[in-house]
């Protein structure tokens, strides 16, 4: 008999890195240190649904949408490379010449030398560096959306990017686990929610990411979209790259802890109680 729930593990490497910049930014905006949980939806949405949108309540949403039943935790991770291989993912700003037009009010779009400004684009400059994705699924709606086990496991071997078109990956292997829960007390190499840890030990960075939530996914309807955002906890060290690491961490009464079990690893993660 199966579980409640399933653990679906993605390993891949960018190709040079990634780009996925702050929500809400205009001309200019850096990009998040590591993809955050709605990006991880999109990346397997995107070979696992039919179409890239939806009409629901007589508006207009991504069809990542419809995953957000089925994905209870998704979540990320940078590996540490073995011998010379050392993954170094580095914060950095592209300086390029960008349209100005759309930020410019009607009457002062005839002046043609406002027409272009320099701007920085953000990215996440990891050229060879290896990932972990991890996602905790609930397996009855999967089925009950007509998937299974072979097709979560055709979409994540079928990503070509995270983030922009451009951030191309290649997915080396793909695994399917055991779900269990454990106690509050683990220690953690993913991202996790920071306002459900209660005390942290180790080297970490804290970050605001956009967290899932159907109106998120509305064309032209995330109007404020630093409303959707939480702190995450990433147990890494940003000096000037990404240094990736363990942390010990103590879950507080509204998360929970879980125990993911592969052929070859286990891994230990946490994430709120209620979205469970």
């Amino acid at each position: 008999m199966r579980t409640e729930y399933i653990a679906l593990k993605v390993e891949g490497e960018f190709h040079w890195g990634f780009s996925i910049r702050f929500a809400g930014a205009s001309a200019s905006a850096h990009a998040y240190i590591v993809p955050p949980p709605t990006t991880l939806i999109g990346a397997i949405a995107r070979n696992l649904v039919n179409s890239e949108t939806s009409i629901f309540e007589n508006k207009i949403y991504s069809s990542a949408m419809k995953l957000l039943s089925i994905f209870k935790v998704m979540t990320f991770r940078y590996l540490k490379g073995d011998g010379e291989q050392i993954p170094l993912p580095i914060p950095f700003t592209d300086i390029i010449k960008a349209s100005r037009i759309p930020y410019i009010r009607i009457e002062h779009r005839k002046r043609k030398e406002q027409w272009f400004g320099i701007s920085g684009f953000g990215r996440i400059y990891a050229p060879a560096t290896k990932f972990n994705l991890l996602y905790v699924v609930d397996y009855e709606k999967l089925k009950q959306m007509n998937y299974n086990e072979e097709d979560l496991k055709k979409a994540a071997l079928s990503m070509t990017n995270i983030g922009s078109k451009e951030g191309m990956t290649s997915i080396q292997n793909v695994e399917v686990g055991t779900v269990e829960e454990v106690k509050n007390e683990i220690v953690c190499s993913f991202y996790v929610p920071f306002d459900i840890v209660e005390r942290a030990k180790g080297s970490y960075t804290l970050v605001d990411l956009p967290y899932p939530d159907k109106y998120w996914y509305v064309f032209r309807g995330a109007v404020r979209p630093f409303k959707y955002h939480r702190k995450f906890l990433i147990p890494a060290r940003l000096i000037v790259f990404m240094d990736p690491c363990e942390v010990e961490l103590k879950i507080s009464k509204k998360g929970v802890c879980f125990k993911c079990s592969f052929p070859k690893e286990e891994i230990f993660i946490a994430w709120y109680r209620w979205s469970i």
